[in-house]
């Protein structure tokens, strides 16, 4: 009898979980940064260098170095940088293209939000070296 009355308590803690879960429909496509309430923002000491800066865009232009790698992504609605999603849009050499492409799926963020709802985002920004 306590067997039973233990998978009864984890029944019943999964359906509490499950009606907290997030009740939003996924978009069909990533927003940009301007189209959500809250940006992705990048959770620090996830992952060793190279790791992203998080500037808007006409900020990593502005301020550009020629040195300084800037990079296009998609984070998810987990905070998982999409494997696959990166383009580079400026870099100093293919050395550098290499240590990006190898780090950028460890990195984590917490995820953009939309009327409550985590969504995906592309992200544009710098990395640090």
């Amino acid at each position: 009898m306590p067997r039973v009355m233990l998978l009864l308590l984890i029944g019943a803690l999964v359906s509490a979980q499950a009606a907290d879960a997030q009740a939003c429909t996924p978009p069909k496509h990533p927003y940009f940064e301007y189209q959500v309430e809250r940006a992705v923002s990048f959770i620090g000491d996830t992952t060793a260098r190279p790791r992203p800066r998080l500037v808007t865009r006409r900020l990593a232009e502005q301020n550009a170095d020629p040195a300084t790698l800037i990079v296009a992504f998609i984070v998810d609605s987990l905070g998982t940088a999409q494997a696959g999603s990166l383009h580079i849009l400026k870099s100093p050499s293919q050395d550098a293209n290499g240590a990006v492409y190898a780090a950028y799926t460890a990195w984590k963020f917490t995820p953009a939000l939309v009327g409550g709802c985590r969504v995906a985002q592309l992200v544009q920004t710098e990395v640090e070296r």
